[in-house]
């Protein structure tokens, strides 16, 4: 009986000749591909090249055509038609910066030409000239224009006087304007330094002026001796200064209360002396209307010979003497058994021995008011014995009356004086208070104010 068929006894086909093929068609394939990329490759190469010959063709077209061309009168039209020309390609097609670059340097180099041909023609009618135009041109740098112009028109060698007179009026012009923009310069630079200036002067004195009576006057004053001279900067410089001062300085509450108390014990003191005072004034001694009467402006021991005279009831006539005492009369006195005036002379000059001897009164009759008050001492002599039984008519009891009347005006002078001297003290010293007080209350109103300015 035959086996039946399973897949245990049916063989596997055999593909190995199969898959050789497939295999060699895919190297086949693979090789084709690379053979194909190969010659893309070779294709886009030769285009490269072939873009970068045409590029390189166009480029060197236009740069013969510009190092050729050599007519400088038409070279704006010869570069207008080129870049023309250009604005037709792209980058790939020509250098553009290569031919720009060409056509700059052909313009300098043909107009370089251009400029030594015509140096050249201008240097031989230059060379001529050249002393007048050397002279003018210093005589221009050296800022002397006048003396330069007089040069060029005078000149019968220059040949281009247009150039040099316009290089002259470019030099006035240049000249003003600069001294103009150096005189404002300075005037700049000084007004700035006059503002700081004034505006440190202005700080200065908010900040430690005390008294602000003449703060205008004392600032006005460091203005000028600072050289500050503007008006304008000086205006607004004391413009507002009392005002801001006061800003600065105004006392708080406590310190004017402080300075108000101070203020009322210094009134107090100086109310005091001035009452003294008035008291003093009200009892001035005097010296009587019996002595005070001959105390006159005038009173001289002159005078008072002459009233010994007039009162002797005789018509005389006499004269001064060589130390201004003795008066003389012609005529006699009954009463004095004599010449009245001569013995009242000699009564005089012994009592003015006499009162000279004393060391207390010397002083007094060799001083300013010494002739005065024996011209008074004679006329109350004069009175005194007049008025006697006629006992008192001699020239020793004449001396004796002048030497009383002169102790007498002698101790009301000295009563007088002393008062005087004891109320000009007193009115000295209250005007020495009145002053520490006024000092003092300065020192401190202002000790308050650097207080207040120094934010204490």
């Amino acid at each position: 009986m035959a086996n039946p068929i399973t897949w245990r006894n049916v063989g596997m086909p055999n593909f190995g000749s199969s898959n050789q093929l497939q295999i060699a068609a895919g190297d086949q394939l693979n090789a084709g591909i690379a053979q194909l990329g190969r010659a893309a490759d070779t294709y886009r190469q030769g285009q490269i090249d072939t873009e970068r010959q045409t590029k390189d063709f166009n480029t060197q077209n236009f740069l013969k055509q510009i190092n050729g061309f050599n007519d400088i009168d038409g070279y704006d039209q010869f570069n207008q038609r080129i870049n023309s020309e250009l604005g037709g390609l792209n980058a790939s097609q020509v250098d553009a910066a290569a031919v720009q670059s060409a056509l700059q340097g052909r313009d300098n180099a043909l107009r370089t030409d251009a400029l030594q041909q015509q140096e050249f023609s201008d240097n031989q009618a230059e060379v001529a000239g050249r002393p007048d135009t050397r002279n003018a041109n210093a005589l221009i740098a050296a800022g002397k224009f006048d003396e330069a112009e007089s040069v060029i028109n005078g000149s019968s060698t220059i040949t281009d006087k247009s150039t040099l007179l316009n290089t002259l009026k470019k030099a006035r012009v240049d000249a003003r304007e600069d001294k103009f923009k150096m005189d404002e310069r300075t005037r700049t630079l000084d007004l700035r330094a006059q503002t700081d200036t004034a505006l440190g002067i202005r700080n200065n004195a908010l900040q430690n002026v005390d008294d602000p009576t003449n703060l205008e006057d004392y600032v006005q004053g460091q203005l000028q001796e600072a050289g500050v001279t503007d008006a304008q900067i000086i205006k607004n410089t004391i413009a507002g200064l009392q005002d801001d001062f006061n800003a600065r300085n105004g006392l708080t509450e406590d310190q004017r209360k402080s300075l108000a108390n101070a203020q009322s014990v210094h009134n107090s003191i100086i109310d005091s002396t001035n009452q003294k005072i008035d008291i003093m004034s009200g009892s001035t001694p005097t010296y009587g209307d019996e002595l005070g009467h001959f105390l006159d402006t005038n009173n001289t021991t002159s005078s008072a010979l002459k009233y010994v005279a007039e009162q002797s009831d005789k018509n005389v006539s006499w004269y001064e003497g060589i130390d201004g005492l003795d008066h003389f009369l012609t005529g006699g006195d009954s009463r004095w058994g004599g010449d009245a005036t001569k013995m009242a002379s000699n009564a005089l000059n012994t009592a003015k021995e006499n009162l000279l001897a004393d060391k207390g009164l010397e002083s007094i009759i060799t001083g300013p008011d010494g002739d005065r008050m024996l011209g008074a001492a004679v006329k109350y002599a004069m009175d005194s014995v007049a008025n006697n039984d006629g006992s008192g008519w001699s020239q020793e009891e004449f001396q004796k009356q002048i030497e009383k009347g002169f102790k007498l005006y002698h101790a009301r002078y000295t009563s007088i004086k002393e008062h005087e001297k004891k109320l000009s003290d007193l009115v000295l010293k209250r005007d020495t208070l009145q002053n520490e007080a006024d000092d003092s209350l300065r020192i401190l109103e202002n000790s308050f104010k650097r207080a207040r300015r120094q934010g204490q």
